[in-house]
C-alpha cells in the first residue's frame, strides 16, 4: 500500500466515524489483503469480472468490498454494491464487523438482507445478503441496475442459488458492457478452481484472475497417529463406507481433554462434527468430563442470540465451539487456535429412480480439510489436529466437495433457470446436474403444470419461482388459495415446517426416544404426522406470549421434546412468506376442526401424489409400503404416528435411505378418491412389466373402484 495513504481505512468518507473504526483500523492494516488493494484495483478496471482467490484469513471478504465502496465513492459511480454469501449467518456477521470497520451503524452506510431479516436503508451503500436474496431481486431487475458491483463470495461451494446467480451476472455484464453504468463482477474463495470459473465468463466479459495471499501465522497439522489420544482407542478410517460416529465423537472429545489438561498454550478450541445431533452429543460430554472450559455449540439451527455467543469472548476461561460446518467459512470466531476435525461431513443425495434422499457421513474434501485447518492461526500460530491420517488426506480424500447441483432434486433451481429466460436445451450452469436429476425434475414440473411438454415455462411456473419455497409446496399452497382460502396459511406453515432443515422436535437420546414419542401425543393427529407438527408449532406460538420469562419456555418446550430455536425460526420464516405471497393471515392460532384437517390432507394428496404409497402384506408385525410406479418397498420412520399400520394409503414429505431400509418421514394418512382423476394415477402412466401388464394390479382395481359413482 505504499501508493497512497490509509485515508481508503474511512470507507465512506464520514467526519466522524464511530470509535470503533480507530480501534479496528490496526486489525484491518495487518491483513494480507491490504498490501495487494491497488494490485487488485489495476485489474479491476480493466476487467469486467475478477477471479479473486484468496488464503483463509486474507480478509478479502471484509476489505475488498470496502476498498471498491470507497473507491467508487471517491470516482462518483453511482449505485451500490453487493456481496452475496452463502449462508444467513455469514451475511449478518459480516455486515456487522464490516459496519464496526468502517465506523457507521449497521444499516447506514452498510447493511444486510436475509429473506426473513434485513437492515437497509436509502444510504446504504454497501449490502450483504444471501445468495438466495440476490436471485429473488432479478425477478424485478435482471440487470442487476441498482448495483454497480456485484461479489459472490464463498463460490466454491456452489449452492443451486450460485449457480441461477452466476449465470444472472453473466448474462448481466453482457448487458451492459457497452452503457454507461457498466456491471462489474468479482468471484472469491479461498478454495476456487479458478481457470473453471474463467472459462465459464470468458465468452462474455473480459475476465482475469487475481490471488491474495492467505494467513501469515503457521499452522502445524498434526494427523492422526500424532494427536494427543488415548493408545487404546481404534483410529477411524477414511475408506470406510460407514464411519464410526460414536467413536469420533468419543475421540474429539479425548483430544479436547488433552489439549486442556496437558498445558497446552491458552486459545479457543474450535471442533467440527458432522451434524446437529453429533454437536449436542460433544457439547453434552465435554461439558461434563472437561469442567476446565465453556462449551459453546453452533449450528444454522440456533437463534441469533445462541449463534452470538461464540463472538462474546470471555479471557477467564477457555471456549470450546463445537460445530456443523457451518463455521468452515466467511465467519471469523475470535481467538481460535486449536481446530479439531474429524474429516466428516453429512452429505444428502438424491435417489432419482426411487425419489429418495440418503443421507450418510462421509469424508470430507481437501479443500474443506484446508478451510478448517485456516479457521486457527488468524491471529497467532496454531495448530490443526486432523483425525485420520496424512495418507487419507493424500489418496482417499477428493479434491473438492461435490457440488449441490450433482446430489440434490433440482426442479427449483431448474424451473428458475426456465423462468429467467433461459433454455431448457442449454443450462447456463457452470456445472450441469445429472441427467437423471434432470429428468426427474422435468416430469415433477411437467405434472404441476409449471412446464409444457416442449419444456417452456408456463405462467404458473413463472408465478412458482418467484416464491421461497420448492415448487410441489408453492402448488400445493396455490390450491389451497382456490379452494380452501382459509386453510392458506396452514398450508404456508406446514411448508415453513418442511422447508427446514432440523425438526421442531429436539433429538432425543436413545434411551429417551420412548418418553420424547409419548410427549407427542398432546399435539398428535392420528392421520398426519404434519398436522402433528402444525398442532405443536401452534401450541409453542399461544404459549411464547404467557411465558415471557426465557427460563420458563425453554422448560416448556424441554418437558415435550420441543425445539424452541427452531420453532422460532420457521414463525419468522412463516410471516415472511405469508406476507410475499399475500396470504390472509389471522395472527391467533386458530384450531382445526375435522374437516379443515380433512381438507389439509386431499390438498397435500393432490399436490404429493409423486409420494404416495400402498399397504402390504408382510410378516413380522413391520407395517410395509410400497411406493406407486415406483414399486419400491418402504416403512414408516420410527417417530411416525402412522407407523400402527391402520392406514391403506399414505402419503410422504421424503424418503430417506439408511442401510437396508427406505423410510417415510411426515406421513399422512390418504384416500384413493381424492386423486383417481389425477393423470399420474392413470393407466398409461402405471408401471407395466415386459408383457404390458401393469405390475401394481391392487393399485389399480382400489383406483379403477375410486372412480366408480
Amino acid at each position: 500500500m505504499d501508493s497512497y495513504d490509509s485515508s481508503h481505512f474511512n470507507t465512506f468518507g464520514l467526519d466522524q466515524p464511530l470509535p470503533s473504526f480507530q480501534k479496528l483500523k490496526g486489525e484491518r492494516e495487518q491483513l494480507p489483503v491490504t498490501r495487494n488493494l491497488n494490485d487488485f484495483w489495476d485489474e479491476f478496471t480493466k476487467n469486467d469480472v475478477l477471479i479473486v482467490s484468496g488464503g483463509t484469513g486474507s480478509g478479502k471478504t471484509t476489505q475488498i468490498p470496502q476498498f471498491v465502496a470507497y473507491k467508487a465513492q471517491e470516482m462518483n459511480i453511482r449505485g451500490r454494491i453487493a456481496c452475496t454469501q452463502p449462508r444467513r449467518l455469514a451475511a449478518v456477521k459480516v455486515a456487522e464487523r464490516v459496519a464496526q470497520e468502517a465506523g457507521c451503524e449497521l444499516g447506514a452506510q452498510v447493511g444486510f438482507k436475509i429473506r426473513d431479516d434485513h437492515k437497509i436503508s436509502e444510504e446504504t451503500q454497501l449490502i450483504y445478503m444471501t445468495d438466495g436474496s440476490m436471485v429473488a431481486q432479478a425477478f424485478n431487475d435482471r440487470n442487476f441496475s441498482e448495483y454497480h458491483t456485484v461479489f459472490i463470495d464463498e463460490a466454491h461451494e456452489c449452492n443451486n442459488n450460485i449457480y441461477i446467480l452466476m449465470a444472472l451476472v453473466r448474462r448481466a455484464v453482457k448487458a451492459r458492457v457497452n452503457s454507461r453504468s457498466k456491471l462489474k463482477v468479482i468471484v472469491m474463495s479461498a478454495t476456487i478452481s479458478v481457470n473453471k470459473f474463467v472459462d465459464y465468463f470468458k465468452d462474455d466479459a473480459q475476465v482475469a484472475q487475481i490471488h491474495m495471499p492467505g494467513i501469515t501465522h503457521k499452522v502445524d497439522l498434526l494427523y492422526l497417529g500424532e494427536t494427543p489420544r488415548h493408545t487404546s482407542s481404534q483410529p477411524h478410517q477414511q475408506s470406510d463406507p460407514e464411519p464410526n460416529i460414536g467413536h469420533i465423537v468419543e475421540e474429539a472429545c479425548r483430544i479436547v481433554a488433552k489439549i486442556v489438561r496437558n498445558q497446552f498454550p491458552t486459545g479457543n478450541i474450535l471442533v467440527f462434527m458432522p451434524g446437529v445431533i453429533e454437536v449436542e452429543m460433544a457439547c453434552q460430554r465435554i461439558r461434563k468430563s472437561i469442567g476446565e472450559v465453556d462449551v459453546i455449540s453452533l449450528y444454522s439451527a440456533q437463534s441469533g442470540a445462541a449463534q452470538n455467543a461464540i463472538f462474546r469472548s470471555s479471557t477467564e476461561r477457555r471456549q470450546c465451539i463445537v460445530s456443523t460446518n457451518i463455521a468452515e467459512t466467511s465467519i471469523t470466531i475470535p481467538d481460535i487456535v486449536y481446530v479439531i476435525d474429524t474429516g466428516i461431513e453429512k452429505v444428502k443425495r438424491l435417489m432419482p429412480r426411487i425419489g429418495a434422499f440418503e443421507v450418510r457421513p462421509r469424508p470430507i474434501s481437501k479443500a474443506s480439510a484446508n478451510q478448517r485447518a485456516g479457521r486457527c492461526g488468524r491471529t497467532r500460530p496454531g495448530v490443526c489436529f486432523r483425525m485420520y491420517t496424512e495418507q487419507d488426506f493424500e489418496r482417499n480424500l477428493r479434491d473438492e466437495p461435490d457440488v449441490e447441483i450433482a446430489r440434490d432434486d433440482v426442479s427449483a433451481v431448474y424451473l428458475k433457470a426456465l423462468a429467467f429466460g433461459f433454455a431448457a436445451a442449454t443450462l447456463p450452469f457452470i456445472d450441469l446436474p445429472p441427467f437423471e436429476n434432470l429428468a426427474y425434475a422435468n416430469e415433477l414440473l411437467l405434472d404441476l403444470g409449471y412446464i409444457n411438454d416442449q419444456f417452456q415455462v408456463t405462467n404458473a411456473g413463472k408465478r412458482a419461482a418467484q416464491n421461497p419455497f420448492e415448487p410441489n409446496w408453492t402448488y400445493a399452497i396455490d390450491v389451497a388459495k382456490v379452494k380452501y382460502p382459509h386453510l392458506a396459511q396452514h398450508i404456508v406453515a406446514i411448508a415453513t415446517i418442511c422447508s427446514s432443515m432440523h425438526s421442531i422436535f429436539a433429538a432425543a437420546p436413545a434411551r429417551f426416544m420412548a418418553s420424547s414419542l409419548a410427549s407427542r401425543a398432546e399435539f398428535a393427529d392420528p392421520m398426519s404426522d404434519l398436522i402433528t407438527e402444525l398442532n405443536a408449532l401452534y401450541a409453542f406460538e399461544t404459549e411464547e406470549p404467557k411465558l415471557p420469562d426465557d427460563r420458563e419456555l425453554d422448560q416448556w418446550c424441554n418437558r415435550r421434546f420441543l425445539n424452541r430455536l427452531v420453532m422460532g425460526k420457521i414463525l419468522l420464516q412463516r410471516n415472511s412468506a405469508v406476507e410475499t405471497m399475500q396470504i390472509r393471515f389471522d395472527e391467533a392460532p386458530v384450531a382445526l376442526n375435522s374437516q379443515d384437517r380433512e381438507n389439509i390432507r386431499r390438498i397435500l394428496a393432490r399436490t404429493f401424489f409423486r409420494n404416495i404409497a400402498f399397504r402390504i402384506p408382510s410378516s413380522g408385525g413391520e407395517v410395509r409400503y410400497r411406493t406407486i410406479h415406483g414399486n419400491f418397498e418402504v416403512i414408516a420412520s420410527q417417530d411416525s404416528m402412522l407407523n400402527t399400520g391402520g392406514h391403506p394409503w399414505v402419503m410422504y414429505d421424503t424418503l430417506n435411505r439408511a442401510r437396508s431400509n427406505t423410510y417415510m418421514t411426515k406421513v399422512t394418512h390418504v384416500e384413493p378418491e381424492w386423486i383417481a382423476d389425477l393423470p399420474f394415477f392413470q393407466d398409461d402412466r402405471m408401471k407395466k412389466n415386459y408383457h404390458g401388464n401393469i405390475v401394481q394390479k391392487r393399485v389399480k382395481e382400489a383406483l379403477d373402484k375410486a372412480r366408480e359413482p
